[in-house]
């Protein structure tokens, strides 16, 4: 089921406003820092899609690929164990996290 324009738009504006208000910033201000820290900061924050994430924040989608791998392997990032329907592009997708309590959580945890 593809997501509405509006519905889509909805969730990206969710996903940086909690973004910001966790980080007390301005947008502007928050975009001044470099791509793989933005990528970082939101996810610890709000669980999301790649893609979501990118587009919240007008990130690279192709390099942040690269960093997701990057920080997989630093065990920085986790996946979630079961796809899930994303807000933004109505399809089943992995959620990602790099918030340390998550990981063993039961939606994340691998045990």
């Amino acid at each position: 089921m593809k997501k509405s324009n509006r519905q889509a738009q909805q969730y990206i504006n969710f996903i940086r406003t909690s973004v910001l208000k966790f980080y007390i910033s301005e947008y502007e201000t928050f975009k001044t820092l470099p791509e793989t820290t933005i990528f970082y900061k939101a996810l610890k924050v709000q669980p999301a899609t790649k893609k979501a994430i990118c587009k919240a924040f007008d990130l690279n989608i192709d390099s942040m690929c690269r960093r997701k791998r990057m920080f997989e392997i630093d065990g920085k990032l986790q996946q979630s164990r079961k796809k899930a329907i994303c807000q933004f592009t109505g399809k089943y997708a992995h959620l990602l996290t790099t918030n340390s309590f998550l990981f063993n959580s039961k939606y994340f945890g691998y045990d």
